[in-house]
């Protein structure tokens, strides 16, 4: 969503998603 994540997939804007 934000920066670079992992499962940033579903993730509304969870700059914290792993």
């Amino acid at each position: 969503s934000s920066v670079c994540l992992t499962a940033d997939t579903l993730a509304p804007e969870d700059e914290s998603y792993s």
